[in-house]
This record gives C-alpha cells, sequence and structure tokens, in this order.
C-alpha cells in the first residue's frame, strides 16, 4: 500500500510507528545496568546522611554536656542507656530524645568512678554495623567500640 509516495505498515495508521518486543528489551536491560550500577553508591549516600545525623546528635548533647560543666563545676550524672539526663533537658533542642529509629544513644559518666582513663563519653548503639563505621570513620579520633554494636565518642579524657 502506497500513500503520497511512502510505504505505510499493514495494521498500523499513517505517521505512527509501534516499538518491537526486542527494542522494549533492550531498553529494560540497558536500565537495569545502570540501576545495577547506581545502587550501592545510593546505599553509601543513605548510610553516609544518617551518619551525619548520628554526628549531630552527638554534637548536640557535647555542646550540652559541656555548657552544663562549664555552668554547674560538675558533669550531669548517668541516667543509662537511651534516656536523658534529666540536668541536661534544658540544654539540648525541644523534644530531642534518645531513642531513634536506627540508634539509641546514650551518654556515660565514668567520673565517679575512676575506674579509667575517661571522664565522658556518649555511645550510640545501632544494629547497623555499617552505621557505626561510617559514623567511626566520619569522627576519626576519640572514639572506641566494642567492634559490633556499640560506639563510643569519648569526649573528655
Amino acid at each position: 500500500m502506497v500513500t503520497n509516495g511512502k510505504r505505510a505498515r499493514v495494521g498500523t495508521a499513517l505517521g505512527t510507528r509501534g516499538v518491537t518486543l526486542i527494542e522494549l528489551l533492550t531498553v529494560m536491560v540497558i536500565l537495569s545496568i545502570l540501576a545495577g550500577i547506581a545502587m550501592p553508591k545510593l546505599r553509601g549516600a543513605i548510610i553516609k546522611a544518617q551518619a551525619a545525623d548520628v554526628i549531630g546528635d552527638l554534637n548536640a548533647i557535647k555542646v550540652a554536656v559541656l555548657t552544663y560543666q562549664s555552668d554547674n563545676n560538675a558533669w550531669p550524672r548517668d541516667r543509662g542507656r537511651g534516656r536523658v539526663p534529666p540536668e541536661l533537658v534544658d540544654y539540648l533542642p525541644d523534644g530531642f530524645t534518645f531513642q531513634k529509629d536506627e540508634y539509641t544513644l546514650d551518654y556515660d559518666n565514668w567520673s565517679r568512678r575512676r575506674r579509667g582513663p575517661f571522664n565522658i563519653g556518649i555511645t550510640f548503639i545501632s544494629r547497623n554495623q555499617e552505621l557505626g563505621l561510617t559514623v567511626l570513620n566520619m569522627l576519626g579520633t576519640n572514639v572506641w567500640t566494642n567492634g559490633r554494636r556499640k560506639f563510643t565518642w569519648i569526649i573528655d579524657g
């Protein structure tokens, strides 16, 4: 069938062209390859963003603890994992909590025990070891870990 000097495919309207199954599969394979390349980078970016949140929380606690110590010439008392010491409530942002979705925070005061070389630390406990190791790498110094789930940042030694 010839119209205006052009050939038209049988079963299609003039001027339209369909996509073959091979073309569709080729595009899907290319998109799958690109997604496979992008996913690890996306995962790494998500972990780094979560680590930045952890470090922000650790810094907020550090500033609160050091400000409290400066105002009162004493360290806040240790209240246990996941619990904000009452002395720090006024020094932390409104609604600040030590219980997060991905991790739990713990303010540690060893100054009364004098068993070790450190006085004050902030520990975060996470089931996500990759998150912990990323925070460890981002903080650099003054951090120790039990190698699994607990990561403590020493803020006064």
